[in-house]
């Protein structure tokens, strides 16, 4: 089994966010970058990932591809589509997304809410 989870470091480069796992015990990450990184940056997490047997579970398309906002659910969702051949190439196919309808993370919207029919 693998264990794995959020790190984060004063200056992100391959080797703090190695090193940041291994001083938490994780062995599995999920990938910094996105499609905008260069092939040497890809490379970099790459190699020290594996050398350190840290598997690269998911690579993060955090947007908000279900937007009430059309414009912010375009942006989301090309973003998604541009880095969806990082995701194939480096990490097994695993996309972590957070769609809201809202603006704001982390808020209550009553559109999100289906009332329960079956309550007294």
């Amino acid at each position: 089994m693998r264990l794995g989870g959020y790190v984060f470091v004063d200056h992100l480069t391959p080797e703090t966010w190695v090193n940041k796992h291994l001083e938490k015990g994780f062995n599995s990450a999920v990938l910094p970058i996105n499609h905008t990184s260069s092939q040497t940056e890809r490379n970099d997490y790459v190699s020290l990932a594996k050398e350190h047997d840290i598997l690269l579970s998911e690579v993060g398309a955090w947007s908000n591809p279900i937007s009430s906002d059309l414009e912010t659910r375009k942006k989301a969702i090309d973003y998604i589509k541009n880095n969806s051949p990082l995701v194939m190439r480096l990490a097994r196919g695993r996309v972590s997304t957070l769609p809201v309808l809202s603006a704001q993370l982390g808020t209550v919207q009553t559109a999100n809410i289906t009332p329960n029919k079956h309550s007294n």
